[in-house]
């Protein structure tokens, strides 16, 4: 049931303000608002920030009590009723469960206002509407303006509501977005793996393996297809052809070799496949061992030391830098491997070719070999 409307009136401030009493339909249809307009920002930070951590479904429930919390603010605030009769006065604390502290107990027969209330206070609100306009007149109360500093508050809530409900629609658009490209990444990731053969492993074909990792079986297979899908995410891939546990394996940490059909492969270890999750989707595409990284520099100075050192001292080696060296990143191994032409001098003046092969692996180690030319 709906009530009038009471006129709540404070000496110390000198400002009256109005209280519906009831339902509020206009909590009901616009939120946190008429809080705002109100200038009630307690309450309407608290509706705000409750209809986001409970779903929306305060939102359904502070109609039925924000006029009567406000209410109860107002009294806290020092506001006391005006202009009410005392009859239904007494009819509406009924109905909210306290006493509402009037202007003046002694008067049995207030001024009645009503706005916005069923068809018998119709006449108590025509009563108050035009002695309130006389008393207006003739400088009576004023209803309190909202100051400077509340519309600024409210400008920045509003802005803040602003960017929330920005972040959420663009939360659900890149959700969408995101769904739209997992659904694209799983039938091309599965498309480039159907080559390899993931059936798992039988005791009876692995006894070692079995032996060896009898608990973490069941993580072996599913790392194994997580690896093939990893591999396959990048672009050195053109199709997964086997992906196989590797003999570097420990129990604490699982490691994977990958190869593609153009000759590419992957070495992975159960760190890198962490960004693989349990429905096939993959975050980053990791570097084949085709793309490892060395100092260029580096390994041509240590691969001409390891030649000189296989040299005797007086023997003099020339190498031919430009036209007679090349470099490149061993596929399979991921090794660094330099091709270089020289010549040696000995003491005779007499000059022989060469040609040297130097290997640097990803740990760090290096090895030379090198053999005569004939030409």
């Amino acid at each position: 049931m709906a009530f009038a409307s009471i006129m709540f009136e404070n000496k110390n401030t000198d400002s009256v303000k109005e209280a519906p009493v009831g339902f509020s339909w206009t909590t009901l249809f616009f939120w946190f608002f008429p809080a705002l307009f109100r200038g009630d920002f307690k309450y309407t930070i608290i509706m705000f920030v409750l209809a986001i951590f409970t779903a929306g479904i305060s939102i359904l429930i502070f109609p039925f009590i924000y006029n009567k919390l406000y209410i109860k603010d107002l009294m806290a605030a020092g506001y006391k009723a005006i202009s009410v009769a005392k009859a239904e006065l007494e009819f509406i604390e009924s109905k909210l469960g306290f006493e509402i502290p009037k202007k003046d107990k002694q008067n049995d027969q207030l001024e009645s206002f009503s706005v916005s209330s069923v068809a018998k206070t119709n006449n108590i609100c025509e009563t108050f509407n035009n002695q309130n306009i006389k008393k207006h007149a003739k400088g009576g109360k004023k209803t309190a303006k909202p100051t400077a500093k509340d519309w600024i508050v409210s400008i920045i809530f509003l802005i803040i509501v602003g960017v929330t409900i920005r972040s959420c629609a663009s939360s659900k658009d890149d959700k969408a977005v995101s769904e739209s490209a997992k659904q694209k990444q799983e039938i091309n990731l599965e498309d480039k793996i159907k080559k390899v053969n993931l059936s798992p492993y039988d005791k009876k074909s692995y006894p070692k393996l079995f032996k060896k990792y009898k608990k973490r079986i069941k993580d072996i297979e599913i790392h194994r297809k997580k690896a093939a899908l990893k591999a396959a995410m990048s672009e050195k891939c053109d199709n997964v052809v086997i992906s196989e546990l590797s003999s570097k394996s420990t129990l604490k940490n699982l490691r994977y070799f990958v190869d593609c059909e153009n000759g590419e492969r992957f070495e992975l270890t159960e760190k890198d496949l962490k960004d693989v999750s349990d429905d096939g989707i993959v975050k980053t595409a990791p570097k084949a061992n085709s793309e490892t990284e060395y100092d260029t520099l580096e390994t041509w100075r240590a691969c001409k030391e390891m030649i000189q050192a296989e040299a005797s001292p007086s023997e003099v080696l020339t190498f031919h830098e430009v036209l007679g060296t090349a470099t490149r990143v061993n596929k399979n191994t991921g090794n660094y491997e330099i091709y270089t032409d020289f010549e040696s001098k000995n003491a005779f003046g007499v000059e022989y070719g060469f040609s040297a092969r130097c290997i640097f692996g990803k740990d760090g180690s290096g090895r030379m070999n090198f053999w005569r030319r004939n030409d």
